[in-house]
């Protein structure tokens, strides 16, 4: 009975996330080409016209050195997720603990700079397929 727990336990162990992986592709992170629209609309009764997608994926933009983030004013205010700045954070906090107690920026002149940093945003998209066929010979 005991030379049968250990394997037990690790199958178990491997097998659980691949049963909890059933359906991870839908709903969670996904890319534009591919978005879940049965799923969207299953779960939630939202149904994203094609405008709305191209809206969503011009405000994307890479933060630093991968991850997402977005738009959240008109002046360039952007947000992403903590463990993106947590670095970035603690080289302009200066004598504060901001990573306890926060930072809110009462005006636009009390926001800091991240020396350094580059976001990126995808500003527009071209169709270039026909021009790429026309310079390619066929065979």
């Amino acid at each position: 009975m005991r030379s049968l727990l250990y394997p037990s336990i690790l199958a178990l162990a491997f097998a659980a996330p691949a049963v909890a992986q059933e359906n991870l592709e839908l709903g969670k992170m996904w890319t534009f080409e591919r978005p879940p629209l049965a799923y969207l609309e299953s779960e939630y009764g939202f149904k994203p016209s094609q405008e709305w997608l191209d809206s969503l994926r011009l405000a994307s933009i890479r933060f630093g050195n991968g991850c997402s983030s977005s738009f959240v004013s008109p002046r360039g205010l952007i947000m992403t997720n903590h463990h993106c700045t947590r670095g970035d954070i603690s080289k302009v906090q200066g004598e504060n603990d901001w990573l306890n107690e926060g930072f809110y920026a009462k005006a636009l002149e009390d926001e800091v700079k991240i020396p350094g940093l580059t976001v990126q945003q995808l500003v527009s998209t071209e169709t270039v397929t026909d021009r790429m066929n026309a310079g390619v010979e066929d065979g």
